[in-house]
């Protein structure tokens, strides 16, 4: 018996004493099966369950039937897609019964997905913050609108109209895209959907427009000299008030000096030498003072900024951060990625060539630096001015 399988023709369909199997008419290979009831010992009515199943033939005179899962927790759509996506494996070479585990599920729901793609990719593979910010993305904006989804059903239309929900916060709109695109390649590779099929090539990513802001030179100080005074007033203790001072003297990541270890440093060539920075292997190298800093921390562990948390060493320096803001006054809405900033801002206006402020931050593509192009004044507007205090006599007298 072969018809176009809908949602009112099954539900139509009277169990029988016999097995009753219904081909799809749209979808070849798609089967309806319905169990047939009959009474057991205690006179109950048992039998009568419905429940997709693909039928296929893998060539030589093999012949295969694949459960796909029971109606109507799986609905004609999601099987007929499902059929679609093992035809694929078929015409790949690969035997769908290799996925006889995952295809006995009701269906392979995208937060289901994720679970295993976060398990075995994400947490395994990706730096440990990167890893937050993808949780993050998941949890805000993937899961509640995706997650209950069938996997092989989220189209690219899909994806773009997530997208655009998101246009107010172009950054996460972009980021959330990209995170959507890794894990839906993956989900090809396991064979969870059809090969090209996950593909965002034609969602014109939104233009970003960072804000990026400076700490000038004399709010540095006033964040030094505010450091200082909490210490001495013992509001502020050695291990944070130190990070924070060589984060200022070095420009490097937070988390490159509060996972620092002692085995990392060498005294006598003033560097660092960090196995695993966010890009990677990265040489920091320390001026003076910060030696001098770090000869004055007790060396009680491996790491110089231990602590009693998961990590072994300090892992945050907010709380520290917000009273040392709030003492000096400063208006804002700074950060202490800001000191990295302000360290790059500092070494451009001393002089420093971009290459080699990059170089000394870590960065692996000149482009990243380039921000900071605009903050150091061009040596043509300084000679400029220079002659004009030249040329005006009030300016002039006063040189």
């Amino acid at each position: 018996m072969k018809v176009r399988l809908t949602k009112n023709l099954i539900d139509r369909i009277q169990p029988a004493a016999k097995r009753q199997i219904i081909l799809d008419s749209e979808v070849s290979g798609l089967a309806l099966y319905v169990t047939g009831q009959f009474l057991n010992d205690k006179g109950e009515v048992k039998g009568g369950h419905k429940s997709f199943y693909f039928n296929y033939n893998l060539g030589r005179g093999v012949k295969r039937q694949l459960h796909l899962g029971p109606y109507p927790e799986l609905t004609v759509q999601k099987a007929r897609l499902k059929v679609q996506e093992l035809k694929v494996d078929i015409a790949c070479g690969r035997d769908p019964a290799s996925r006889k585990t995952e295809m006995s599920k009701d269906f392979l729901t995208v937060d289901y997905c994720l679970d295993k793609f976060f398990r075995e990719y994400v947490d395994v593979y990706l730096k440990k913050f990167t890893a937050k910010a993808y949780y993050s993305f998941r949890k805000t904006y993937i899961s509640p609108t995706l997650g209950h989804r069938d996997v092989i059903s989220i189209s690219f239309q899909d994806l773009s109209q997530l997208h655009k929900d998101l246009k107010d916060k172009p950054t996460s709109a972009n980021r959330v895209l990209a995170l959507c695109s890794k894990f839906l390649n993956w989900c090809e590779k396991e064979g969870f959907r059809a090969r090209g099929s996950a593909s965002t090539k034609g969602i014109e990513r939104y233009q970003e427009k960072p804000i990026l802001k400076f700490l000038s030179v004399d709010q540095l100080n006033e964040i030094w000299d505010t450091i200082i005074r909490l210490e001495k007033d013992n509001n502020i203790n050695l291990l944070p008030a130190t990070a924070l001072k060589i984060l200022m003297l070095t420009g490097a990541r937070k988390n490159e000096i509060l996972g620092l270890k002692w085995s990392e440093i060498e005294f006598d060539k003033g560097r660092a030498v960090l196995q695993d920075s966010k890009t990677g292997f990265k040489v920091l190298y320390l001026p003076e003072q910060v030696l001098d800093l770090l000869n004055t921390l007790p060396r009680e562990s491996e790491f110089a900024f231990p602590s009693r948390s998961v990590s072994g060493h300090l892992f945050d320096l907010q709380w520290q951060w917000r009273q040392v803001l709030k003492e000096a006054k400063l208006e804002g809405r700074w950060r202490i990625h800001d000191l990295r900033h302000g360290f790059a801002s500092a070494a451009v206006n001393n002089g420093g060539s971009l290459p080699f402020i990059g170089f000394l931050l870590g960065h692996k593509r000149a482009r990243t630096t380039e921000r900071y192009a605009h903050v150091a004044e061009h040596p043509a507007q300084a000679l400029l001015n220079q002659v004009a205090k030249s040329i005006i006599p009030a300016l002039a007298k006063g040189n």
